[in-house]
């Protein structure tokens, strides 16, 4: 610490108050908080412990830096911005923020106001959320016009030699809608059919790398070509009959050639299918293609399409050797076209292979955010534009706003903080260049670079974007001959956005095989609920309980609920906090673990289609699988002497159900979600 040398004119005085309604995010490594200003403070002492009451506090006249140490509490931040965000956390440990109102713009010293300072705590995910895959969503099998040079290869035999790549985690076959004639591109409804059961076949025995299958529908001539995937979404988008000498529709879904805008056109089509996560991503774009969206903005389009190809190919390559990339970001003006005028889209590297090449062509790749290397986990990634575009094939990039990840859009009070890690196993990454560009959606003009930094992490706090405004921020980063291109994160800034709780404290607690969830409040304006939600993932939440809140208060208040049903291993719980205007809020995530015991794993879960039981090695060769309703009717039953066991539920009507697994004496209970 050091003493305060600037000397302005008017004497510092003590702040008369605190700030107030501190608001916390955390993940696994980070925490991110804003919080209402003190009416007469012009900065902050932000400090950090690890026990709920401080030992010592702020002395007057010190000038304390971050590191400082102000008895058991340290330094985060002597600031004057409202909001923060504190990186390289440990996980599943909480930390307790104390805030103290300050003056440091006058004379004689800075003054802290030590009464009362706002306070709060949040503890860290157990584990990361998110995991970086690397892959390929553009290329063709001999199912149309690929495996030129080995011909009658099928998309499983593509599956399994991309699996031979560096980084390679997926690999996404999107065949050409149509036939026109033979291998030209040659596609058959059947063999699209076909593809997509090998795909389907092909994850089950390789769980550590995953198929996809889709199509690029549309010609070059007509308009561009557009890949579509979906979860579940089995379709053949199409507009021939009779094709290939086979009489009868060449499409499962008739979408007329060349129509990416009417009223029954391909995006109107796409976004149809919602429900399957289905999207779109634009392969080697034209400014005037797919309907010249990128003249005037169409939120049809925006809402079918994810992301755009910022580098693709070169398709017809046959290099092996990873030293043939495709001309550098070469499409990324189009990218930066369609954010200019208000489209919500990543960017992707295609390979569009042709040739048996898969993932050895070059070492680009779109790198893809996601819990879980699975159909279902990638393919919402996708639809969530969670996902960059990446000249090395292991470049990590962790990029938030206040802890969202790219592709969010999110609303929040005061400043948005950008956080930044760069990684790579392989590559040293201390003198990278990150840009972070920021941009207006629909205003036409390009992004501009607001802020650079050499080295591999970021911190950044865009106090320039006005209260009442939104911009978007992406990075552009360059590490050696290397570069990346990530999606965006849109942020609107309210800074007049009424917080309903000024939540205190909530925790969770085992009582014998139940869980007691416990929370307080500070502070209560216009509030009506409380939801206490529950999770065997940390992804997919399920309201167990509805409290009433206080709805204005000014005083302390407690509330609790319990959990009858807790699953064996991990628990997630959360709180919603909503107000009567339905604004709402989430806290942080606690967990609670009961000893697995007997192990299973039941995947998809959720599940729309079906679902795969496996089952742990035991004594005792039969399993009886119960299937219960949530009011406890039984719904069906199986008995299995095998290790895997599928069931179709695409039948049973979608909701919240129970799996009740038998085997001996052990008994395990899962909760299940059909969607």
């Amino acid at each position: 610490m050091s003493q305060l040398f600037a000397q302005p004119t008017e004497p510092c005085t003590t702040p008369a108050s605190q700030a107030s309604h501190l608001v916390l995010y955390a993940t696994a490594n980070t925490i991110a908080g804003n919080f209402t200003p003190s009416a007469n403070a012009d900065s902050y002492l932000i400090v950090s412990s690890n026990a709920p009451a401080l030992t010592a506090l702020p002395a007057e006249n010190i000038h304390y830096v971050a590191g400082d140490a102000i008895g058991n509490a340290q330094v985060l931040f002597n600031t004057s911005n409202t909001s923060f965000v504190i990186p390289n956390l440990a996980p599943a440990t909480t930390y307790y923020l104390y805030i103290f109102a300050a003056n440091k713009n006058c004379s004689g010293g800075e003054k802290y106001f030590t009464t009362a300072p706002l306070t709060g705590n949040s503890t860290t995910n157990l584990s990361g959320t998110y995991n970086i895959y690397f892959g390929n969503l553009h290329s063709h099998s001999d199912y149309s016009d690929g495996n030129k040079d080995n011909p009658g290869y099928t998309p499983a035999d593509d599956y399994l030699y991309a699996m031979t790549a560096q980084c390679m985690d997926y690999l996404g076959i999107a065949e050409h809608n149509h036939y026109s004639s033979n291998n030209n591109p040659g596609t058959l409804v059947s063999n699209y059919h076909l593809g997509s059961q090998q795909a389907n076949t092909f994850n089950l025995s390789h769980p550590n790398f995953l198929a996809l299958y889709g199509m690029e529908w549309g010609v070059i001539s007509g308009g561009g070509h557009v890949v579509v995937y979906g979860d579940g979404m089995d379709q053949l988008f199409g507009w021939e009959t009779n094709a290939g000498g086979v009489p009868g529709n060449n499409y499962d879904v008739y979408v007329a050639k060349n129509d990416y805008t009417g009223a029954n056109g391909l995006f109107k089509t796409i976004n149809d299918r919602i429900d399957k996560n289905t999207f779109a991503t634009l392969a080697h774009p034209n400014f005037t293609d797919f309907g010249n969206i990128a003249g005037s903005y169409n939120a049809v389009a925006d809402n079918a399409i994810v992301g755009t190809a910022v580098a693709s190919g070169p398709a017809f390559s046959t290099n092996t050797t990873y030293s043939n990339p495709p001309s550098s970001m070469y499409y990324l003006p189009y990218y930066q076209k369609l954010l200019a005028m208000g489209y919500h889209v990543g960017p992707t590297i295609d390979h569009d292979n042709h040739y048996t090449t898969f993932g050895k062509t070059s070492y680009t790749r779109t790198a893809i955010i996601a819990p879980a290397l699975t159909k279902t986990e990638i393919v919402k990634a996708m639809r969530d534009m969670h996902f960059y575009a990446t000249e090395d094939c292991d470049s990590k990039v962790d990029f938030s706003i206040n802890t969202q990840i790219m592709g969010s859009q999110i609303m929040e009070r005061y400043a948005p903080v950008i956080n930044v890690k760069l990684s790579d196993a392989t590559t040293p990454t201390s003198n990278a260049i990150i840009n972070v560009m920021f941009g207006v959606p629909g205003s036409t003009l390009n992004a501009t670079n607001i802020y650079s930094s050499i080295g591999n992490t970021l911190t950044y706090t865009d106090t320039q974007l006005p209260d009442g405004a939104t911009g978007y921020y992406y990075l552009d980063i360059s590490n050696g001959s290397s570069r990346i291109i990530t999606a965006p994160i849109w942020y609107s800034r309210n800074d007049a956005l009424v917080l309903p709780v000024n939540l205190t404290a909530f925790d969770v607690q085992k009582i014998n095989s139940n869980v007691k969830i416990t929370w307080s409040t500070a502070q209560e304006t216009n509030s009506s609920q409380f939801e206490v939600q529950h999770s065997v993932d940390a992804r997919n939440w399920t309201t167990i309980a509805t409290v009433h809140a206080a709805g204005n208060s000014n005083v302390p208040l407690f509330y609790n609920s319990m959990d009858y049903a807790p699953v064996m291993g991990i628990n997630y719980y959360r709180l919603k906090q909503t107000d009567i205007s339905a604004n709402a809020q989430y806290s942080n995530v606690k967990t609670i673990i009961f000893n697995p015991g007997y192990e299973v794993l039941i995947t998809p879960n959720p599940a729309h289609a079906n679902l795969n039981i496996y089952l742990a090695k035991t004594n005792n060769p039969a399993t009886q699988i119960l299937l219960y309703k949530v009011n406890g009717q039984l719904v069906n039953h199986w008995v299995t002497h095998e290790l895997h066991l599928q069931i179709n539920v695409s039948t049973l009507p979608r909701g919240m159900y129970f799996i009740k697994l038998i085997n001996g004496e052990d008994v395990k209970i899962e909760k299940l979600l059909i969607q």
